[in-house]
């Protein structure tokens, strides 16, 4: 388990401040998703590794990871493309080995959520990861909404629409409605954490959330074990 040094993560804070898009761009690259069948590009490793950054989602049957299969995973690397990997029988390998490496930092909204999903599909190893959901926690308490949508709204001033979360993402082709929907919300996540991750700074609580982020591996692994609160009396 890697834990964030101070001036690592002035590193990766300067990185996503250079990665974030604009407008054009981003409605640019959501026109242009790139669907793959088992597995990302095997250049895809190369491109995160310049970038530093990757957004990742993924698209589900349901809510419970013992019971619910992950249909596809979406990969965002800043300004070079995103991609939609349905999910076959083979084993993702450039996309496990983009998890595994500590040089790239994977943003997710709720990782707890995908990686129980991820990992129990592929047992893996996963380094160097950001949760904006978490991030959000810390900020700003337990109270209020912390689901995606409200977040960019929130903060970026961006409505998502979210009716096609629900649909059947294992349908022989996707319709254009269900590509963009999954390829927007890993859009959002890098510019979203570092409009969480300046307000976390500013609060003085950056390096709380980035302890909680380093965690979070072990946390999934617990949860895969079913002994989900190993602090608990």
């Amino acid at each position: 388990m890697r834990y964030f040094r101070t001036e690592g993560v002035l590193r990766q804070m300067v990185t996503r401040r250079n990665e974030v898009v604009s407008v054009q761009e981003r409605e640019r690259l959501l026109h242009d998703v790139h669907v793959r069948p088992c597995d990302l590009p095997p250049e895809t490793e190369l491109q995160a590794l310049k970038s530093g950054i990757v957004a990742i989602d993924t698209e589900t049957t349901g809510l419970d990871w013992q019971h619910d299969s992950i249909a596809t995973v979406q990969a965002y690397v800043p300004h070079r493309g995103v991609y939609v990997v349905r999910v076959c029988e083979e084993r993702p390998h450039c996309l496990l080995s983009i998890l595994a490496n500590p040089k790239v930092l994977k943003v997710f909204h709720y990782a707890a959520f995908d990686l129980r999903f991820i990992v129990k599909r592929w047992p893996t190893s996963v380094e160097n990861i950001a949760c904006t959901k978490v991030a959000s926690k810390i900020l700003s308490g337990n109270g209020g909404a912390h689901h995606l949508k409200d977040l960019v709204s929130r903060y970026l001033g961006i409505e998502l629409n979210k009716e096609c979360g629900t649909s059947d993402w294992f349908a022989d082709e996707l319709t254009e409605e269900q590509i963009r929907y999954a390829a927007r919300d890993a859009v959002y996540l890098p510019e979203l954490l570092r409009e969480l991750e300046d307000r976390l700074e500013q609060s003085g609580k950056l390096q709380l959330a980035h302890s909680c982020f380093a965690f979070l591996p072990t946390q999934v692994l617990l949860d895969l074990e079913g002994v989900s609160d190993v602090f608990k009396y």
